[in-house]
């Protein structure tokens, strides 16, 4: 459900809001745009002066969307009993959605309201599709590693083993001893040196600079990680 910031100026009661109440919209009072907004994420505000006469509160309402534009709200919608083509360019140029006043019906308000919050949906998961689109992509029928930018590059049964079983891990870490374990049946010497003389190759496919790995990192002094490039900000720790 989204959430709907609402300050009342002079009206507490307004058909254009209760077509927004029809419409399961959760609104949240605001008496002044403090705290209490800014730990709640709305998806809009709604600054409501429809109860009043033409440029009573022009000083008023520009202080609030000077307040406002600092936040992360996307939406600030200003509605109006009347308005002026020049008080309406005042409030556009300070931040403001989009600007009503009495000659938009309440219908026709919550409509507008809604489509455009859903625009702002669709974008938002269009966004999320883009960047899964983006994730590393394993090809099992060939042994391949197609990057995020679109590269695919073919790897050895035994490379594309231990990228596979870092790419499941989901960014975790794996130990020297963990990796081993997966790739080997048996024991064999050198342990560490196997492990990192594989990880050696594999980045001299994957990686632009393998002093500087984008991709397979090392985790210092325990082993490596796969890392996808949107989730690499949240990984310390790695080169």
């Amino acid at each position: 459900m989204k959430n709907i910031g609402l300050y009342h100026f002079e009206n507490p009661s307004s058909l254009y809001i209760d077509v927004l109440k029809e419409k399961k919209y959760t609104l949240l009072p605001l008496e002044k745009y403090t705290t209490e907004a800014k730990q709640t994420k709305l998806e809009a505000i709604i600054l409501d002066h429809s109860g009043e006469s033409l440029g009573e509160s022009v000083e008023q309402i520009s202080e609030m969307l000077f307040t406002i534009k600092k936040s992360e709200v996307p939406f600030v919608f200003i509605l109006l009993r009347e308005s002026t083509q020049v008080e309406r360019l005042i409030y556009l140029q300070l931040g403001a959605t989009i600007v009503f006043d009495q000659h938009i019906k309440p219908r026709e308000f919550g409509e507008i309201i809604s489509n455009v919050l859903h625009q702002r949906t669709k974008s938002d998961q269009l966004m999320i599709q883009e960047k899964e689109e983006k994730q590393i992509q394993l090809n099992d029928y060939n042994h391949s590693i197609c990057l995020e930018n679109g590269n695919e590059i073919s790897l050895t049964r035994l490379e594309y083993r231990l990228v596979s079983y870092l790419n499941d891990k989901q960014g975790k870490g794996a130990t020297y001893e963990e990796i081993y374990k997966v790739l080997w049946d048996k024991e064999i010497e050198n342990k560490r040196y196997q492990v990192a003389n594989l990880v050696f190759h594999i980045r001299t496919k994957i990686e632009e600079n393998t002093a500087k790995p984008k991709y397979l990192k090392t985790i210092r002094t325990i082993g490596y990680a796969l890392v996808h490039e949107s989730t690499q900000k949240n990984n310390k720790g790695m080169n």
